[in-house]
């Protein structure tokens, strides 16, 4: 049992254990003090407030209109822990806000009771760490990593922003849905942390259930920032019912940045986190292309497709959803998400879409793949389905209901009704349906698409709990999971988010705000230095992540992104693709790209599978030293091998120097020469060809606008033995006129395909029917 001692300070009741002190008003319950043993008080440099705030019903949050009170507390110490309860009254409700502190890790707990005599509806709760502060104010820094928040934030900076108020360009270089902060665990781990390198004090703070889910908020004052986590509840409490909710997470530590998020890195699997530990082993050398197969006329003209796709550097196909949709026109979907409609409402599980093939055409597509040693995975929608589906139809209680027990459509996709997974019979059938689908057309894996939220709100009766309903789509993805991995074929499962409430459960998942922050390095809206920052930490906020994959667009930009798609065939683009592998991400094609730049993305994809440094090798981001802010390095290792990845951001043809850490890298004592693996070709630099080994503390190289290259280190001397050095071999150079020679028969041409491809977009010509001219 830990030891502890508790004192009365005027209105504050003040705990202290042998690693923290804490504080609390005796007025309104709310947290007053915050310190580390020996350590600067980190909370109260703002108005005193509420630690709680409730909405209810109709009247709101209540904090801003109630008389919040402080009603008790109790104190309790076991084991390693000591336990503090306050209990506040507010409005109808009692609530005990429970503080378990182990160490410098606090695990706050929350339980709220109605004690009044009606019936009432919880639609939120804000878990608040008020006015927090880490050093000194001037070198103060916020940091949410995984978020859309710039790196390292001065908290003169942070502290301007205000609740309700759009985020600023100088805090966040762009925004999802107007939020500079991810929904947790479902798209985000939901960090929030102060820390100050002057004095190595640092605070993070953090939201994980498997049951809930939180938005992240800051509130700032000018002088420091409140940490809030707003969890989403929809609740019907009777008269003395009460509904517990998930943990919020606190760790102080007396550490630098680095040491504190390892730090906080070893408290997931205590907070209920648990990552897959084996990832199946090809996904990191896959390079996925993403498809609908109508844009090749149906599941025979992929099929006729694959070698070339083959040939240009893909070995994997993803399919968008290939059952009977809700086809507006009766004939093969042709893009038109709006005019022809959605492929993902479909209109029966069990069929086929007709327009594509049948299923022995997908059957066939698949063994096709297989025999150019490519795989195929399917996408699964699991948010939902048509309005008129079948399954609305047969099993209207599948499904999310209103107030007055209609079905719900899902926010963000109105022409879909959202499922409503605490149905277990749901749970049954789309469990055994995407095993059937996995096993009866030989696939190699399957990517889920997950609701953003872990189950739409829903309308409830009183006394129903939704922690079935928000926990049943991650007991499906779980049962899914067990299923692939006993099946003995290596099947990967994937998934569109890459917050820790799915990736747990995946081995790979879609990254979509490292897409964004690529986008905003080339729009010039975060520098070099801030995005290498933002990777780095981006990598190890979670232990053991999933595999992430990365596009320059895929079928979701149009929506999240749509200049993103814009960029198609540009230099932009095409500096994003190859920053995309030069940081160890699976790179994703979308379909149509392959016409718009074949030449470029068939050297980048060959120079990513012929050399293991960037697809397995260690990432070292902001070690190198560059005479140029506009450009971004990074250096990739495996053994025996070195990759020097330069991206420049800038729009001027300029000379650099780039020092490389020859020591720190054990590089040998000998002569080398640079070879450009996107061009394929050795580098000269003003008729230079060849470096000593200290010549590389200040390599000196002239860049193109918007420029990407990817430099393998290798011995000047050619080495029979060495392949990228034996002439004829993988690695020797190849020209523009030869990749296409050779990568562009292969490829039918685009009117054979169904592809067009005026102005760089897409479109479908309508497969030939019976009877037609």
């Amino acid at each position: 049992m830990p030891p502890f001692s508790m004192r009365y300070d005027q209105n504050t009741l003040v705990l202290t254990t042998p690693a923290l002190t804490l504080g609390f008003s005796l007025e309104d319950g709310g947290l007053r003090e915050l310190r580390r043993a020996a350590g600067p008080d980190m909370l109260g440099y703002g108005a005193p407030m509420p630690a709680i705030d409730v909405q209810l019903d109709e009247r709101g949050w209540l904090a801003g209109t109630s008389f919040v009170r402080y009603l008790r507390h109790m104190i309790d110490a076991a084991g390693d822990a000591v336990t503090l309860v306050i209990t506040i009254g507010l409005g109808p409700l009692t609530i005990d806000d429970c503080f378990r502190i182990t160490g410098t890790l606090i695990t706050r707990h929350v339980t709220i009771t109605n004690v009044g005599e009606d019936t009432v509806r919880l639609h939120g709760l804000r878990m608040i760490w008020p006015w927090a502060r880490v050093g000194a104010f001037e070198s103060c820094r916020f940091d949410a990593p995984s978020n859309s928040v710039r790196p390292h934030v001065p908290l003169a900076v942070a502290a301007q922003q205000r609740r309700n108020v759009l985020p600023r360009r100088f805090f966040a270089p762009g925004l999802r849905d107007n939020l500079a902060l991810e929904r947790a665990p479902s798209q985000g781990p939901g960090v929030l942390a102060l820390h100050d390198p002057a004095g190595n004090e640092a605070l993070l703070c953090w939201f994980f259930s498997q049951a809930r889910t939180a938005q992240p908020q800051i509130d700032g004052n000018n002088l420091a920032l409140t940490l809030i986590h707003e969890v989403e509840i929809d609740e019907w409490l009777h008269s003395e019912a009460r509904v517990d909710v998930a943990n919020q997470y606190l760790l102080l530590l007396h550490e630098p940045w680095p040491a504190a998020l390892a730090a906080l890195g070893r408290t997931w699997p205590l907070c209920g986190l648990h990552p897959p530990v084996h990832p199946v082993g090809w996904l990191r050398d896959a390079a996925i292309y993403e498809t609908h197969p109508a844009f090749f006329g149906g599941f025979a003209g992929l099929a006729a497709a694959l070698p070339g796709l083959c040939r240009l550097g893909l070995n994997t196909v993803c399919l968008l959803p290939v059952w009977a949709f809700a086809n507006r026109k009766d004939r093969i979907w042709d893009g038109n998400w709006s005019g022809s409609g959605n492929p993902y409402a479909i209109r029966d599980f069990e069929q086929i879409d007709p327009t594509l093939g049948t299923a022995d055409d997908l059957r066939a597509l698949v063994a096709a793949a297989h025999a150019l040693d490519m795989r195929v995975l399917i996408e699964l929608p699991l948010e939902g389905c048509a309005a008129d589906a079948r399954l609305a139809g047969e099993h209207p209680d599948w499904f999310c209901t209103d107030a007055d027990g209609q079905a719900m459509p899902i926010s963000a996709q109105p022409d879909l009704l959202a499922f409503n997974w605490s149905n277990a019979a749901l749970r049954d059938y789309m469990f055994d349906w995407a095993v059937r689908q996995y096993r009866e057309f030989q696939l190699d894996g399957l990517r889920l698409v997950a609701p953003r939220m872990v189950a739409p709100l829903r309308h409830r009766m009183p006394g129903e709990p939704a922690d079935r309903e928000r926990a049943g789509v991650l007991a499906l993805i779980e049962r899914v999971r067990d299923a692939l991995n006993t099946d003995g074929r290596g099947a990967a499962l994937c998934g569109g988010l890459s917050g820790p409430l799915y990736s747990m459960f995946h081995d790979g998942t879609i990254d979509q705000l490292a897409h964004h922050m690529f986008v905003h390095l080339a729009l010039n809206r975060i520098t070099p230095a801030e995005l290498g920052a933002w990777l780095e930490d981006h990598a190890r906020i979670l232990p053991r992540r999933a595999v992430p994959i990365c596009f320059t667009e895929n079928y979701q930009t149009r929506l999240i992104n749509p200049l993103a798609d814009g960029l198609r065939g540009s230099r932009l683009g095409r500096m994003l693709l190859a920053g995309i592998v030069l940081c160890g991400f699976v790179p994703l094609i979308y379909a149509g790209q392959e016409h718009d730049d074949p030449e470029f993305i068939g050297r980048v994809l060959r120079a990513r599978a012929q050399h293991a440094a960037l697809r397995h090798g260690s990432i070292a981001y902001n070690r190198l030293q560059c005479s140029s802010t506009q450009v971004f390095a990074v250096l990739r290792e495996a053994p025996g091998e070195y990759v020097l990845g330069l991206l420049n951001v800038g729009p001027h043809k300029h000379t650099i120097v780039v020092s490389l850490p020859v020591d720190q890298i054990g590089l040998a004592d000998q002569t080398y020469e640079l070879f450009e693996l996107f061009e394929q070709r050795a580098w000269v630099e003003e008729g230079r060809r060849a470096w000593a080994r200290d010549d590389l503390l200040a390599l000196q190289i002239t860049l193109e606008p918007f420029g990407a290259y990817g430099f393998l280190l290798r011995s000047a001397v050619a080495d029979p033995a060495d392949p990228a050095s034996a002439a004829g071999s993988d690695s020797a150079p190849i020209d523009d006129q030869r990749l296409g020679e050779i990568v562009m028969p292969a490829l039918a041409s685009p009117a054979e395909l169904g592809l067009g491809v005026g102005n760089g977009r897409r479109t479908t010509r309508r497969r030939r029917e019976p009877g037609d001219a």
